[in-house]
């Protein structure tokens, strides 16, 4: 049975399934599946479980928004590829044969490596790392995919994401909660190039680009565009949560391999939609704060 008010998403209890779930149960019904009741460490017991859902009903949409590796301390390779790749390529076969009308996944800003200019999805991808270099795979397997199947494959680079719903070990968080424990905050110096987009706005654009007529298997950087320094970021969450005084700028050395340059060109986004008027600082800093 198909449904054209239904929307899937596989990974619902992560940082952007969460804000997939809030923006999505606005506009449509939602039906939401977290790693709780799915092992998507292994594709051949995913591919058994959504088989016998969709035997029951068939979303229109289907959002893959499950990772591993996005924690620095989710370090095993083999994790990245099973999660990352060997599942969703299922499932989007899978999605293929029942009829889904869209599947959406997500690579990671961190295919490109690091870029002095603004990175636009022409600029050549060096990954560096299992996460990186996972997604850059499962990417070509939905591009490949993509020019022989009737279902829609919207693909996805993001970019920095920041707001309601992250996890504890994420900047933005990190700084909550140091604020909260008048802890002082030692950092680098801050030089580094950043793209930040409030989740919220991710979710929103991403209903847009399902409307749009993004055609299948083309990759379109999601970012607000907008170049900023790290230290600015900081300096302005700081701000916001009258906590300035505990920044300790240039206490940390930069890493070996930093990534010094994280933007994004949107002008292939800006092809296919109008991006959303972006949540400021100081209205996500409360959105996260208060639910």
């Amino acid at each position: 049975m198909s449904s054209a008010d239904l929307t899937w998403i596989v990974g619902a209890q992560g940082f952007l399934g969460k804000n997939l779930v809030r923006c999505f149960s606005q506009k449509t019904s939602v039906q939401s599946f977290s790693r709780r009741e799915v092992d998507l460490e292994n594709a051949s017991t995913a591919e058994k479980f959504f088989r016998e859902k969709l035997r029951t009903k068939v979303p229109k949409t289907l959002f893959y928004a499950a990772a591993y590796g996005v924690n620095p301390a989710q370090k095993d390779a083999e994790l990245c590829n099973k999660v990352n790749v060997e599942t969703p390529l299922k499932l989007a076969g899978i999605a293929q044969d029942y009829g889904v009308k869209n599947f959406v996944y997500f690579g990671s800003c961190f295919e490109y490596g690091s870029v002095s200019t603004a990175i636009s999805e022409r600029t050549p991808l060096n990954p560096q790392g299992p996460y990186a270099e996972s997604k850059s795979r499962a990417l070509q397997g939905l591009e490949s995919l993509a020019k022989k199947s009737d279902l829609r494959l919207i693909l996805t680079r993001l970019f920095g994401q920041w707001g309601w719903g992250e996890p504890d070990f994420r900047l933005v968080p990190q700084l909550i909660a140091a604020s909260r424990t008048q802890t002082p905050i030692p950092t680098t110096g801050g030089e580094q190039i950043r793209d930040y987009l409030y989740s919220e706005d991710t979710a929103e654009i991403l209903s847009r680009l399902i409307e749009s007529n993004l055609p299948s298997g083309r990759i379109v950087n999601v970012a607000s565009g907008q170049r900023v320094l790290l230290k600015d970021f900081i300096q302005n969450v700081l701000h916001e949560l009258n906590a300035s005084h505990l920044l300790r700028l240039g206490a940390v050395e930069y890493r070996v391999g930093e990534r010094m340059s994280l933007w994004a060109d949107v002008t292939e986004l800006q092809k296919w939609i109008a991006i959303p008027e972006l949540t400021s600082v100081s209205e996500g800093l409360k959105r996260m704060m208060h639910g």
